[in-house]
């Protein structure tokens, strides 16, 4: 069939191409019928998604939406390619009616699977279903240049696609919002849907085909080894590679945020619809913006520095995700992802349209949709081994560094923005390593400020003499490699007192941490380092403390050793600054410390003027203001009653069995007071009470002849055999009333990290010779009408555990340690400190009861109810206030890191946008069709998926 030219004139705007095209019947025909298949696609996937294999919606796993996704999404890459070959030895229009009304057939016989309740039916109904989907796409494609000019292919082309992708995502939407109620309907519907497709095509006029002249075989055979050609020139061509990568590896990480939201919105919330329409809806929504925001960006940026920042998006988006308490930004960040993904998609197929010559575009292109579809299962199944209920969050912190990572990795490749840095003078700085240690030295000045020297000034002041050393180094290179001996420096002074028993290893340890002092180095370097007028130094007051924040922040992960030796920790004995822990915790301390240290280096600094230095001045008491005032927005709540607390120090006692005899006959001393509850520190009873009845009994009757509840910890393998655990023991006069198994342990300590690999680490160190089994949740005890939470050991330094305890009304923490390990070092007056920092931070007060000291107690104001040096056995009693209200901190959370973070990566996609527009250096060369055609923006090479798993 041949179209008549008429007097069609090409108007300007895509919206008139579209109308002009659509003016020419036969193609009209082609596209309504295939938006009624595409709606119809998506209404029954959704339908069998939420019914069948979700169990009515609810119960989703990631290898349920793992399966779900291969059926969905693989036939359109494994059967796409050889569905041409098919297709040409039959007429085209019978192709597509006789498919449409199969279609049909499967959606209408799927009310069979609803009653027999199968998923392997489902399954099989909704491959079926997907899979001549496939060939009704394909035979499409192949009718499509039949129905109209060939001036009007690429608007044809584009037309298809959006309408083919509206079509899918509506279908999913309204499939979502009613099927999961009247589940036979969606798929009426859906029947429905292929009958007026059917209906359709068979108005169409002869569209071609049926004179293939090739062999069925010798086709196959010949797509298969142009498919292997695509592949070799897609990896040995960097200009085809590097975009493919970016695609791959952006949808992978898209699909672990979609995984994860599909989960969470099952798990967490009662919705009329599952959570798999509504990542569904909320991916679609934003491919849909960000396939118009691409042409946007593309008109003024290059697209190579573009690719990486992108993932910059995915990082935002995956941080708010993880810290959004609610079910709305949740979805909006998924969304936001998949805009940022969808840019990188359309520049990816730009950017491959061009470095791909014509003889071998179309077999990279199928390798692309295989890629692109293989990448968003492999999120799925990536999640089957790390999801559990409760841990998104962790996964989505996981995901955003994997973002940066990955963009980073991307940009590198291509030697885009941030990389190369820009470098002033030499790369060889002369006398270097001599500055470097310099650097090392200088770093060690913050660690006076903590117990036991407690020279508190130097908080706002000890870390201006490294950071002025990394910021008179000639390059960036040279700025950071002082940042991480400074780093290093910090860390080894700060944890001196580890090196009688992890001795050469201190050095290592140190070395590895120290390099998360780096990224701060080169923030610092890139604002301070070169030009240092006040805008900038007034830049730097922001985004040093933000990075400086970020790393204290992954460096409190307790695989890495917890937080420990945290800058804002320094204050814990001054009421006036420790107070503004009620409002941010102590990253707000340490924020507000480190920007009165960065505006003291600025003033510092050579080649400064003065207008930088009056601002270095504003900004140094403008911090301290900050940290002098900011407390008294946090509140300190009520005091409603009080508690008293007392409990036995027996000293340093090594057997473990003597160690329980002298608790044993110290709590006998404390017989006849009036006592709310006694405490043993931690690893003070060696036996399972569990399996241990005649010790369960003793300490029973002693609770008895006392007068209040004991807090016992035990140190012992479990009598069912499930390994050792570290646990708080509330035991009163009837026998055990309640458990707290601790979570935090001690890497190297009381485990070590992949012990068939690094078990030799015990036989040279304290390390203990069997894992302790870590707990799952925290607890906590009714004790004589009052809340009390329980805590043990490094436990404290973690400022959410104490956090999450005041959100469930905890009246009074109760912290149970030992360090007699470290007897007689900084360790002890450290670990006692940070229990003001709880107590502030949790609204809540807090008892540090010790082995052999240093014993503690704090109210929520800061200040001190006890401290109780180290020394021989004795007993303490403390009486402490119940406070009822919830500060700022407990209210927020961890707002501070998280700000830090979105500051740092909204300061990387200004700077990144800026360094990407056209002329800049960094931007590196680009072909003048740089541009991105709206048309090249609206293409999608995958128009029959859903638009969220497959948006295309």
């Amino acid at each position: 069939m041949t179209i008549a030219p008429g007097s069609i004139e090409d108007e300007r705007s895509g919206w008139g191409l579209a109308s002009t095209v659509l003016r020419i019947a036969p193609f009209r025909l082609l596209i309504t019928g295939q938006i009624a298949g595409q709606a119809a696609d998506g209404l029954l996937q959704i339908t069998m998604a939420q019914v069948v294999l979700f169990e009515a919606g609810r119960g989703a796993t990631p290898w349920e939406i793992a399966k779900l996704l291969v059926v969905s999404l693989l036939p359109f890459s494994l059967i796409g390619p050889f569905a041409g070959v098919l297709i040409d030895r039959f007429d085209r229009r019978r192709v597509l009616v006789i498919a449409s009304v199969a279609r049909a057939l499967v959606a209408a016989g799927s009310i069979a699977v609803i009653a027999l309740d199968s998923q392997a039916l489902g399954y099989a109904a909704l491959l079926t279903m997907l899979s001549i989907s496939r060939f009704v796409l394909a035979a499409k494609g192949a009718a499509l240049p039949v129905t109209t000019q060939s001036r009007h292919l690429v608007t044809a082309n584009a037309t298809s696609s959006i309408g083919g992708m509206t079509a899918a995502f509506f279908g999913a939407v309204v499939g979502a919002t009613f099927v999961a109620v009247v589940p036979v309907v969606g798929l009426l519907a859906a029947a429905a849907g292929y009958a007026v497709a059917a209906a359709v095509f068979r108005r169409l006029p002869s569209v071609g085909g049926g004179e293939a002249a090739e062999d069925l075989g010798a086709g196959l055979r010949r797509v298969a080894a142009e498919l292997a050609e695509g592949a070799r020139f897609s990896v040995q061509t960097a200009s085809v590679r590097r975009p493919l990568l970016a695609v791959m590896g952006n949808r992978l990480l898209l699909g672990v945020g979609f995984v994860v939201l599909v989960l969470v919105a099952d798990e967490r919330y009662e919705l009329e619809a599952p959570g798999y329409g509504l990542a569904v809806a909320g991916t679609g929504v934003g491919a849909f913006l960000g396939t118009w925001l691409a042409p946007q960006l593309a008109a003024t940026l290059h697209r190579r520095p573009l690719l990486p920042l992108m993932f910059v998006v995915g990082a935002v988006a995956a941080v708010v995700g993880a810290f959004a308490p609610y079910l709305v930004p949740f979805v909006a960040a998924v969304g936001l992802a998949a805009l940022g993904f969808q840019v990188i998609k359309v520049l990816a197929d730009a950017l491959i349209q061009e470095a791909a010559p014509d003889v071998v575009r179309g077999r990279v292109f199928a390798i692309y949709d295989m890629l692109y579809n293989v990448a968003f299962i492999g999120a799925a199944l990536t999640l089957v081994p790390l999801w559990e209920p409760g841990r998104e969050s962790a996964l989505l912190e996981a995901l955003a560094v994997a973002f940066v990572v990955v963009g980073l990795a991307l940009a590198a490749s291509a030697r885009t923005w941030p990389f190369p840095l820009r470098r002033r003078g030499s790369t060889r700085a002369p006398h270097r390593w001599r500055f470097r240690f310099a650097a090392a030295a200088a770093g060690t000045i913050p660690a006076l400020a903590f117990p036991d020297a407690n020279i508190w000034p130097l908080g706002f002041v000890g870390l201006a003499p490294a950071l002025w050393l990394v910021c008179e180094a000639p390059t960036a290179r040279e700025a950071g490699w002082r940042g991480w001996f400074a780093g290093s420096g910090f860390i080894a002074a700060t944890h001196q007192w580890l090196v009688p028993t992890t001795g050469v290893f201190t050095l290592p340890a140190a070395l590895l941490l120290g390099v998360l002092w780096v990224p701060w180095a080169l923030v610092a370097w890139q604002l301070l380092g070169r030009r240092r007028t006040p805008c900038r130094l007034a830049a730097a007051a922001v985004f040093v403390p933000a990075t400086f924040v970020v790393a204290e922040y992954f460096r409190s992960w307790d695989r890495l050793g917890g937080p420990w030796g945290l800058i804002g920790s320094t204050q814990w004995h001054n009421d006036v600054i420790l107070s503004a822990a009620a409002v941010g915790g102590v990253w707000l301390l340490s924020l507000l410390l480190v920007a009165a240290n960065t505006a003291l280096a600025g003033l510092l600094l050579r080649r400064g003027g003065r207008g930088t230095r009056r601002t270095a001045v504003a900004a140094f008491v403008a911090a301290v203001a900050m940290l002098a005032g900011i407390g008294a927005a946090g509140g300190q709540g009520e005091v409603v009653d009080t508690m008293v607390v007392a409990g036995v120090q027996p000293g340093v006692v090594h057997d473990p069995h003597a160690r329980f005899d002298a608790g044993e006959r110290l709590t006998a001393q404390l017989a006849g007071r009036s006592l709310d509850l006694v405490v043993w520190a931690e690893s003070s009873v060696p036996f399972d009470l569990d399996g241990s009845p005649e010790h369960a009994d003793r300490l029973a009757d002693l609770a008895r002849r006392v007068g209040s509840p004991l807090l016992v910890n035990v140190d012992a393998p479990r009598h069912d055999g499930a390994g050792i655990a570290k646990a708080a023991i509330l035991v009163g006069a009837d026998g055990v009333e309640a458990r707290y198994d601790k979570m935090r342990l001690v890497p190297f300590g009381e485990y070590i990290p992949l012990r068939a690999l690094l078990g030799w680490i015990a036989s040279v160190s304290d390390a203990a010779a069997e894992d302790r089994r870590p707990g799952t949740d925290l607890v906590v005890m009714d004790v004589a009408g009052h809340a009390v939470g329980p805590l043990v050991c490094f436990e404290s330094a973690f400022p959410d555990l104490a956090r999450l305890l005041a959100e469930r009304d905890t009246d009074v923490i109760v912290l149970q340690t030992a360090t007699t390990t470290f007897q007689g070092t900084w360790a002890q007056p450290q670990h006692a400190a940070l229990a003001a920092l709880r107590a502030v931070e949790s609204g809540r007060t807090v008892v540090h009861a010790s082995v052999s000291g240093v014993t503690a107690a704090f109210d929520p104001a800061g200040n001190r109810l006890l401290w109780l040096e180290e020394g021989p056995e004795t007993t303490w009693e403390v009486t402490v206030p119940i406070v009822r209200g919830s500060t700022l901190y407990v209210r927020w959370g961890d707002w501070v890191p998280v700000g830090a973070i979105l500051v740092l990566l909204g300061g990387a996609l200004g700077v990144g946008v800026r360094a990407a527009r056209r002329g800049s250096p960094q931007s590196g060369p680009v072909s003048q069709s740089d541009p991105v055609p709206a048309a090249t923006a609206a293409r999608s090479r995958d128009p029959g998926a859903v638009p969220g798993p497959g948006a295309g």
